[in-house]
């Protein structure tokens, strides 16, 4: 959002906020939050526990190491994370139990390093490499979730989002992998809804943005509940849809994949003719 904090600071000021745990505490869910990362990763363990009041939250102290690992990660494992929460999903209730989880992956965050000789499909001799092997790494975890999800009997009634926070972090410009440079490049990140059991492919090419995923949820679970939140349902066509970017001490302004690039100040960047219309409405 523009102007938030970079960092979950001050967690006495947030009382008041659209809560999603607490929207599903309330239908009967069994609420969840584990990450990669360690427990104190920007503050994310409290802010889960005490303002979203998600019942059970976990960090990386929590979960068993499953693989032998060549490296010792800065942002955690995805395969002993996935595992842990299939694994947590199971002990809480029966085959029909209802749950709402999330899990905050860390094993493809920079510094890329290489996992195990098993999922090293190329030489680990650049850091683009490196990069191509952690997501190999990633995919067989997140397939090693499906799998699960599959034995446990709920993956034809569970949905699955897969979101990113931001696009790939610099590394090196001659390994080809550095930060996507421009409004239109920069910030494009993966938004992927996945419930083949459930709802039929679609591709969508308007724009949306992480503001969209809790009415996104709450339009896919059917929740009326009234709620707070700067985006829409990123299914419904019918509606205007944008996105707001924060970069640094600049805010940008996407809509149409047109936009505007204002430092609170001026209009410093913009995709539009500055006579036409849609600039003034922007």
């Amino acid at each position: 959002m523009p102007g938030a904090l970079s960092r979950v600071y001050s967690l006495e000021l947030m009382n008041d906020i659209s809560s999603m745990p607490e929207t599903f505490n309330e239908k009967g869910y069994f609420t969840m939050f584990a990450q990669s990362s360690s427990r104190n990763s920007i503050k994310m363990y409290d802010f889960s526990k005490n303002v979203l009041h998600i019942q059970e939250s976990y960090g990386k102290e929590d979960m068993p190491r499953l693989i032998d690992y060549l490296f010792e990660f800065p942002f955690g494992y995805d395969y002993d994370l996935f595992d842990f929460t299939a694994k947590k999903l199971r002990s809480v209730g029966k085959k029909d139990s209802r749950f709402l989880f999330f899990s905050f992956t860390g094993s493809t965050h920079i510094e890329y390093m290489s996992v195990t000789e098993q999922f090293n499909k190329y030489p680990p001799d650049s850091s683009k490499n490196k990069y191509l092997n952690v997501l190999n790494y990633s995919d067989y975890s997140i397939g090693h979730l499906m799998d699960m999800a599959k034995q446990e009997g709920w993956f034809e009634d569970a949905i699955f989002i897969f979101i990113a926070d931001h696009v790939a972090s610099s590394v090196s410009a001659e390994d080809d992998i550095s930060k996507k440079e421009g409004v239109e490049n920069g910030f494009k990140i993966p938004f992927v809804i996945y419930a083949p059991k459930i709802s039929k492919p679609q591709k969508i090419d308007y724009v949306v943005s992480q503001a969209d995923l809790i009415p996104t949820i709450y339009h896919l679970m059917g929740v009326g509940k009234p709620f707070s939140a700067l985006g829409t349902n990123a299914l419904d066509k019918n509606v205007s849809h944008f996105a707001l970017i924060n970069d640094g001490a600049d805010i940008i302004f996407v809509k149409n994949n047109d936009y505007i690039k204002h430092n609170r100040s001026m209009v410093t960047e913009t995709s539009l003719d500055r006579n036409s219309n849609e600039f003034k409405q922007m």
